[in-house]
C-alpha cells in the first residue's frame, strides 16, 4: 500500500497542474459510476449532489454546484470529449499566455456557464417556458470559453482540422452558432452553459487584447485552488527576505517596465501570428513566446 502511494504521489508531482484536473475529472467520473453500476444513488445520488441545479431555490442547499458541476460527466463519451479537447487547447495555450491566465479563462468560463443557465432559465420560467433538460453537468462551457478565447486572439491563426486549414475565427463562429441551434434540442441547459462560456472567452480575449486582464482579481481563488491540486508536494525550507529600500521610478519599479516591455514585444508577436500564422515567426520569436508563456 505504501509502495503503491509513494508511486502515485511521484507520477502526481510530474502532472502539470491541467494533467491534474483531467485526473480529477477522471476520478470523479470513475467514482459517480461506481456509485450508479453499484446501486449506492439509492442511498445517496452523488452526481445529483455534484450538478448545477435548474432552480435557484435549490441551489442555496448546494451552492458548491456552480463549481462542482464542471467536474462530473453524462457518459464515457462525454468525458472523454471534454477531456480530449481540454488536452490539446492547452497545449496550445502554452505557445501563447501563462498557465494561471489559461486556468482563469477555463474556470471563469464554467462559472459563466453556471450563471447563463441559472438566469436565463430562470427568465424562461416566467414565461412559462422552462428548459427541456434537467440538471447541468460537464466541463464544456470552461472548454467552450478556452476554445473562443483563442478565436477572438488569434483570429487568423491557421489550425489543421482532418484534411483541411481553417483560420480559428471560423472554428469560433461555428462552435457558437451550433450552440444557439442546439437551444431547440434535448440538451437546451447544457448549450445555454456553453453560450456562457462562449461570452466569457470573447470578452476576455477583447480585453486582454486592449491591455485588461478581466482574470486579475479571479487568480487570488485560483491560487488557493493551484495550491491544493499540488499536495504532497515538498516545499522546502521558508525563505526570509530583508525589506529593502524602494528603487522606484515615477511610481513605478524595474520589473514593472521590464514586465511592460516584455508584453509589447509579445504583443508584436501575437500581432504577426495573427496575420501571417504561427510559422512565419523566426526561432528566436518561438523562443521568446514560450520563454514567455511558462
Amino acid at each position: 500500500m505504501t509502495t503503491w502511494w509513494n508511486k502515485w504521489q511521484d507520477t502526481w508531482r510530474n502532472f502539470d497542474v491541467f494533467n491534474r484536473i483531467i485526473v480529477v475529472n477522471a476520478f470523479v467520473f470513475m467514482v459517480v459510476s461506481i456509485f450508479s453500476i453499484s446501486g449506492l444513488n439509492a442511498q445517496f445520488n452523488l452526481q445529483n449532489w455534484l450538478a448545477l441545479p435548474v432552480n435557484f431555490s435549490d441551489l442555496l442547499y448546494q451552492p458548491w454546484s456552480v463549481f462542482t458541476y464542471g467536474f462530473v460527466h453524462f457518459d464515457l463519451w462525454h468525458f472523454f470529449f471534454n477531456m480530449l479537447v481540454f488536452y490539446y487547447l492547452v497545449q496550445f495555450y502554452q505557445n501563447l499566455v501563462n498557465p494561471k491566465l489559461t486556468l482563469n479563462v477555463f474556470f471563469m468560463g464554467i462559472l459563466a456557464g453556471a450563471a447563463s443557465f441559472l438566469f436565463i432559465n430562470y427568465l424562461l420560467l416566467q414565461l412559462s417556458f422552462p428548459l427541456q433538460s434537467g440538471a447541468l453537468i460537464g466541463a464544456s462551457a470552461g472548454v467552450r470559453a478556452l476554445l473562443i478565447f483563442l478565436a477572438v486572439y488569434v483570429a487568423n491563426y491557421r489550425v489543421r482540422l482532418f484534411m483541411f486549414t481553417v483560420e480559428m475565427k471560423y472554428i469560433g463562429l461555428a462552435a457558437v452558432f451550433f450552440d444557439f441551434l442546439g437551444l431547440i434540442g434535448p440538451n437546451s441547459g447544457g448549450n445555454l452553459a456553453h453560450l456562457g462560456g462562449d461570452l466569457l472567452g470573447v470578452v476576455y480575449a477583447y480585453q486582454l487584447k486592449q491591455g485588461l486582464d478581466i482574470g486579475k482579481g479571479f487568480e487570488r481563488l485560483m491560487s488557493t485552488l493551484v495550491g491544493w491540486f499540488k499536495f504532497g508536494q515538498n516545499k522546502g525550507f521558508k525563505k526570509v527576505y530583508r525589506q529593502r529600500a524602494s528603487n522606484t521610478m515615477a511610481g513605478h519599479s524595474k520589473e514593472d517596465f521590464q514586465s511592460f516591455n516584455q508584453q509589447k514585444q509579445i504583443d508584436l508577436i501575437l500581432d504577426k501570428i495573427s496575420k501571417s500564422g504561427y510559422e512565419s515567426l523566426s526561432q528566436q520569436e518561438k523562443d521568446f513566446l514560450f520563454r514567455s508563456g511558462k
